[in-house]
């Protein structure tokens, strides 16, 4: 009986482990703050963005998301071709890339950066980059796997 209440409790915690992982989408547009990050209404789950969410900046957006303060770490961040993201200056960013689904970062559009954009590149972990990222911000990407070119700017 002990074994099988064991087995029951881990697999609902696995269970509830592998869906706490999500994907956020940004939407973007709603009134009086439409590129703000930070608004529940700007993605398309209702929530902003964290540690489990990967993200994805689509390119079909009229509104693209603005950083102006540290925001929640996130797990996977994609700028998709013709998208971009802009950290404000004194903006904070961290892409922790714990789960494995998606790359770390992965940027085909754009990230104007003026603040501070860190991305936790170790091990297998991995980004993509056919974009730019350009700003005075400061980028820190710890392992070789993102290029000193772009890791500059």
């Amino acid at each position: 009986m002990k074994t099988m209440i064991f087995c029951l409790t881990s697999f609902f915690l696995t269970l509830t482990t592998i869906s706490a992982q999500t994907t956020a989408t940004w939407i973007g547009g709603m009134p009086g703050k439409p590129c703000d990050w930070n608004s529940p209404y700007n993605w398309s789950e209702g929530r902003v963005p964290d540690e489990n969410a990967q993200v994805i900046i689509p390119s079909d957006r009229q509104y693209y998301p603005v950083i102006i303060t540290e925001v929640p770490d996130i797990d996977a961040l994609l700028i998709a071709g013709g998208a971009r993201l802009k950290l404000e200056s004194g903006a904070s960013l961290s892409i922790l890339g714990g789960s494995g689904r998606l790359e770390v970062l992965t940027v085909l559009g754009l990230i104007v950066n003026e603040g501070k954009l860190n991305a936790e590149i170790t091990g297998t972990a991995q980004a993509g980059m056919s974009g730019k990222i350009v700003g005075a911000g400061i980028c820190i990407f710890p392992d070789s796997s993102v290029n000193d070119d772009v890791a500059q700017k």
